[in-house]
């Protein structure tokens, strides 16, 4: 059943050591090339040899491809799932994608895909071949897609989210995995403009919450038990305008949830778990359409770091380095061109972690070492 609620960008985590005056470089280095036309990244071990890949959509190839690691710094990019000749539809305008174990019994993980124009689906290796289950078929406006636990069977579900068109609202919907490549809708809400989803336990109740993002800031609806949620939302941060997908993380390690939220137009603001409905604001660059964040862990210091890419006009990558109860702000660059996303991965196996980033503009996938 639909419900109305008016609800009004990616992220990267990282536990830093005290870095004292140590330099503030960070050095790119390739991962796939700029043919690719690369969307959005996820990190996962896609060939089971205990080193983490990289698994990335490319909005105009209507495709997912594989970044393998090789163990030295270097990649080796492949196709994934997709066709190198023509369009699938079902991938037409890849956009968001997820790697989780959603099935018993596999080795192999599966992959996610929301494609803007295609559809919402997982993917499966069975024998070698990548096959598709459906989650979702409506073919326009589709907005994200997160993947957890919701009922806490064991299973980890999905939560998508579609944008309105043609004068329609957007609408976040709740699936059941059914462990067969079969998800059920169990919940659906309309939204004003949903611009992503993230899968968290709000209030600390022991039940996963949904948080969307959209054009007033971010709203959490409240998970009454298993797959009931309330027909509005309640405040995380408002009144900052359109924001990408709002990333979720215990940044000051009280054992409460906090937020970043990435304003397309006002900059980036932290939300402390403690207090949801204000913010504060940690940088007044622009986001752009396209902004996010990831967490990097360096193991030493107990505080939770990120990195934000703006997806334009600001076209940089900045990293907020947490000192007590603030973030000194270091720039990456201020060159990277329509950035999309933005994960953390220990890519090199040496105990620090390395920001992994997708251009649409510059169209490449890379990774940043901080010198």
């Amino acid at each position: 059943m639909k419900r109305v609620a008016i609800v009004v960008a990616a992220v990267a985590l990282v536990w830093c050591p005290s870095l004292g005056s140590a330099p503030q470089t960070w050095v790119r280095y390739p991962i796939a090339p700029a043919s690719v036309r690369a969307e959005i990244v996820a990190i996962a071990d896609m060939n089971v040899d205990g080193w983490d890949d990289v698994v990335y959509t490319s909005w105009d190839n209507c495709q997912v491809r594989l970044a393998t690691n090789n163990q030295n710094g270097t990649f080796t990019d492949s196709l994934l799932i997709g066709s190198a000749t023509q369009c699938v539809p079902a991938l037409f305008q890849a956009r968001n994608v997820e790697v989780a174990f959603a099935l018993g019994g596999r080795t192999v993980p599966q992959v996610f895909v929301s494609a803007y124009q295609g559809g919402q689906h997982m993917y499966v290796e069975i024998g070698g071949t990548w096959t598709k289950f459906t989650i979702d078929s409506s073919t326009y406006g589709h907005a994200g897609i997160a993947v957890a636990h919701i009922n806490q069977d064991g299973l980890p579900d999905v939560v998508t989210a579609k944008q309105g068109f043609s004068g329609a609202p957007g609408e976040v919907k709740v699936w059941k995995n059914l462990d067969s490549g079969q998800f059920q809708l169990m919940d659906s809400f309309v939204v004003q403009d949903p611009t992503g989803v993230v899968i968290a336990d709000v209030d600390k109740d022991g039940s996963n919450d949904v948080v969307v993002s959209d054009s007033d800031g971010a709203l959490w609806f409240r998970n009454g038990g298993g797959f009931t949620f309330p027909l509005t939302g309640s405040a995380i941060l408002r009144g900052v305008g359109s924001t990408s997908k709002v990333t979720a993380a215990d940044l000051d390690r009280d054992g409460r949830t906090d937020y970043i939220v990435v304003s397309q137009a006002s900059g980036v603001y932290t939300v402390n778990g403690t207090s949801l409905g204000s913010g504060t604001l940690r940088s007044s660059a622009n986001g752009g359409y396209f902004a996010a964040t990831g967490f990097v862990d360096y193991p030493d210091d107990g505080q939770l770091d990120f990195g934000v890419s703006y997806g334009g006009p600001s076209h940089r990558i900045d990293f907020f380095r947490r000192v007590g109860g603030s973030y000194a702000v270091e720039t990456v660059t201020t060159n990277y061109v329509t950035g999309r996303s933005i994960a953390v991965a220990d890519l090199l196996h040496d105990g620090t972690r390395q920001l992994v980033t997708s251009s649409y503009g510059d169209g490449t996938v890379d990774w940043w070492k901080r010198q």
